[in-house]
C-alpha cells in the first residue's frame, strides 16, 4: 500500500479549474462618464471603482494563493472578493462565486485525500479478509472521487462521481467492522469526509 504522507499542494485538477474560473473574472467594470453623474453621486461612484478595484485584487491574491497550495488563503481572498462585488449585478459576482467555489471544491479534495492515506496500512481486528476488502473498496472509493473532480464542480456527472464514491466508501467500513469496531475508526473518517464534501460542509 502507498503510505506516502500527502501534500498540501492544490491538486492538479482543482488548479486547473481554479484558473479557468479566475480568468471569468477579468472583465472589466465601467461606471458612468464622470460628465454623466450627478455631483451627489459622483462619491458614490467613486467608491464603487474602488471596490470593483478591490475585488479584482482579492481575485487575483486568491489564485496567487491557491497557486502557492495556501487553500484556507485562497477561499478567503475569494469570499471576500464576492462581498465586494454584490452591488454590481450578476455579471460580476457569478464568475467570482465560480471562483469561490472552485476553490472550496479543491478544499473538499485535499480533505479527502488526506482522509483516505489514514486508511493506508489499517488492520481490522486480524480479519486479514476484511482487511483487504475495506481496503479495495476505499481505494475504488477514492478512484471514484479523482474521477469526479476532473468534471465541472456541482455538474451532474460530478454529482454521481462523488455519489458513487460515498457508497464505496460506506462498503469500505462495512468491511472494516466485520473485525474490532474500533479498527474501522480510519475507514468511518474517510466516509464522513467525503459525506461532508457533498453536503458543503466547509474544512
Amino acid at each position: 500500500m502507498d503510505t506516502t504522507t500527502p501534500t498540501t499542494s492544490t491538486p492538479t485538477p482543482n488548479l486547473v479549474q481554479i484558473r479557468e474560473a479566475y480568468q471569468g473574472t477579468l472583465a472589466e467594470w465601467v461606471g458612468p462618464a464622470v460628465e454623466d453623474q450627478e455631483p451627489c453621486d459622483r462619491e458614490f461612484w467613486a467608491q464603487c471603482i474602488a471596490d470593483v478595484s478591490a475585488a479584482a485584487d482579492h481575485a487575483r491574491e486568491a489564485l496567487a494563493a491557491a497557486e502557492r497550495g495556501d487553500l484556507e488563503s485562497a477561499s478567503d481572498h475569494a469570499r471576500e472578493a464576492c462581498s465586494r462585488a454584490r452591488p454590481f449585478g450578476l455579471n460580476w459576482t457569478s464568475p467570482l462565486h465560480q471562483l469561490y467555489d472552485a476553490i472550496r471544491a479543491a478544499i473538499g479534495m485535499v480533505a479527502i485525500r488526506e482522509a483516505y492515506w489514514l486508511t493506508q496500512g489499517a488492520r481490522t481486528g486480524g480479519d486479514w479478509v476484511a482487511t483487504v476488502q475495506a481496503a479495495d473498496r476505499a481505494r475504488e472509493a477514492m478512484a471514484a472521487v479523482e474521477r469526479a473532480v476532473l468534471t465541472e464542480w456541482g455538474a451532474p456527472s460530478e454529482r454521481r462521481g462523488m455519489a458513487t464514491a460515498e457508497d464505496l466508501a460506506w462498503l469500505a467500513v462495512d468491511a472494516a467492522e466485520r473485525g474490532e469496531p474500533e479498527s474501522a475508526a480510519s475507514y468511518s473518517h474517510f466516509y464522513r469526509v467525503i459525506r461532508g464534501v457533498i453536503q458543503n460542509v466547509n474544512f
